[in-house]
């Protein structure tokens, strides 16, 4: 008992579904697995790390690299995250390498890392590791 607002509100159109609901072919979804490894993984001696800059008490800075996530689709993107403070957060990136300047030595902050493919497909977070 009420009238579709929609484009076609109130007319017969209104209740029609759409001429090409369903596509032609019966193909399966692009690539829906995640990116490999799953979930991400730190590379060898690439856990979040602080490292002096050299100039000043607070030119401290943290690095971190990811394992290289690979996927049949194509590229893979990563995702470090900051779990104490989003501020340092990545945005997402093709760089399996994420550094930035932290300020103070010793903060204890916490990161992890993810990855995904060019359809969104997102693995699981790797390990939570303390910037030492």
């Amino acid at each position: 008992n009420r009238i579709n607002m929609g484009v076609y509100g109130g007319s017969a159109q209104a209740s029609m579904p759409p001429h090409d609901w369903f596509p032609e072919d019966d193909t399966d979804p692009p690539d829906p697995d995640p990116p490999e490894p799953d979930p991400a993984q730190w590379t060898p001696n690439g856990e979040p790390r602080e490292a002096y800059g050299g100039g000043g008490i607070l030119d401290y800075w943290v690095q971190m690299t990811a394992a290289e996530a690979t996927d049949a689709s194509g590229p893979v993107e990563y995702f470090f995250e900051c779990t104490t403070e989003p501020v340092f957060n990545s945005e997402w990136q093709s760089s399996r390498t994420y550094s930035f300047r932290i300020g103070e030595s010793g903060q204890g902050h916490r990161f992890r890392v993810k990855a995904r493919d060019q359809f969104g497909n997102e693995t699981a977070w790797s390990e939570e590791l303390p910037a030492n």
